[in-house]
């Protein structure tokens, strides 16, 4: 069913190219296919194209994919800084997120309510949440707090591969930093990880923040938040994972979650903190995320080309990194 969801949107994507109207497109942009196009350098260096087809950016691309590729047309200036100029749209972001599932516990319940809302980035997205939850609960295979899913409470592992989706969002910290050290909770959600990346191997793992606490307790208090914090971007940066800072934005002048997105005066958050800062700061890493993943695909050919003019020159060839992802 999940395989069908993933057509569907891409069909979407393609019918949105398809039946754009506007006149040029102002900066490159990622296409449904992966490609990255520029309707507007495109229609300035192939007049003959645009006596033909107009400046329509679709049937510009439509024209690229189906001849200007094969006669050495360029699909964008190529002295263009892409990552600063690429453009994505709303309904790419919307197709990431539908590939996507938040694990988590009554923060992320919180945020799945909001996602039920169809104006959300991250409505069609799936979620194994659950009130009380932790990366210790969800390492025990026989814990009853694993999330239902298809009517069974499972671990997260078992379920994510009958969700077939590719990116795993993983937020844990609030039900242990009081109980455990932080190097230990850290430990325990790098071990989730593992857990999951066993079962679905073709997943990319995401680290979201511990998010801040309005008012603090002695063993639960934003000292340990900020540690655990760090700790997690060092994981994600030595695992080449990704890491999502929800913290800093909701956080006021004194590192406290701020009153206006504290809904119980502790730790759980309100509506309006979900739609101003969570939807942001996710629209923001996906989108960024997705044009560092299309760069990446452009770089191994360059680095191929470059290879090249090596081997010419001294006759040995140089070893090439493998790309990550």
């Amino acid at each position: 069913m999940r395989g069908f969801q993933k057509t569907i949107i891409a069909a979407a994507l393609t019918f949105a190219v398809l039946s754009a109207k506007a006149d040029v497109y102002a900066a490159p942009e990622i296409m449904p296919d992966g490609g990255i196009f520029d309707a507007e350098y495109y229609a300035e260096n192939n007049p003959d194209v645009v006596a033909a087809f107009g400046t329509d950016p679709a049937f510009l691309y439509q024209h690229y994919k189906m001849c200007g590729q094969f006669e050495f047309r360029l699909p964008y200036d190529p002295e263009a800084d892409l990552l600063s100029e690429i453009t994505i749209d709303e309904m790419t972001v919307r197709g990431f997120y539908g590939n996507s599932v938040f694990i988590g516990d009554s923060i992320m319940n919180g945020f799945r309510r909001f996602s039920a809302n169809r104006a959300a980035l991250t409505h069609d997205a799936q979620f194994l949440s659950s009130g009380s939850y932790s990366a210790v609960h969800a390492l025990n295979p026989e814990d009853a707090l694993h999330p239902l899913f298809r009517g069974e409470s499972r671990p997260v592992w078992e379920s994510i591969p009958m969700m077939d989706v590719d990116e795993v969002f993983i937020m844990f910290g609030t039900n242990e930093i009081g109980i455990f050290k932080t190097e230990d909770v850290a430990m325990h959600i790098e071990l989730l990880g593992n857990k999951i990346l066993e079962t679905s191997p073709q997943a990319k793992i995401h680290l979201i923040s511990m998010t801040p606490i309005y008012r603090g307790v002695t063993k639960l208090n934003n000292a340990k938040v900020d540690a655990l914090n760090v700790l997690l971007q060092e994981i994600a940066e030595r695992r080449n994972w990704g890491y999502v800072n929800i913290h800093d934005p909701l956080c006021d002048e004194k590192g406290r979650l701020q009153e206006k997105y504290c809904s119980d005066e502790y730790v759980h958050q309100t509506m309006r903190a979900y739609s101003e800062v969570w939807s942001s700061v996710l629209d923001e890493y996906a989108q960024d995320l997705l044009k560092e993943r299309v760069l990446r695909q452009i770089a191994p050919e360059e680095e191929d080309a470059e290879n090249e003019e090596d081997t010419e020159a001294t006759g040995v060839a140089m070893p090439v990194a493998a790309p990550v992802h």
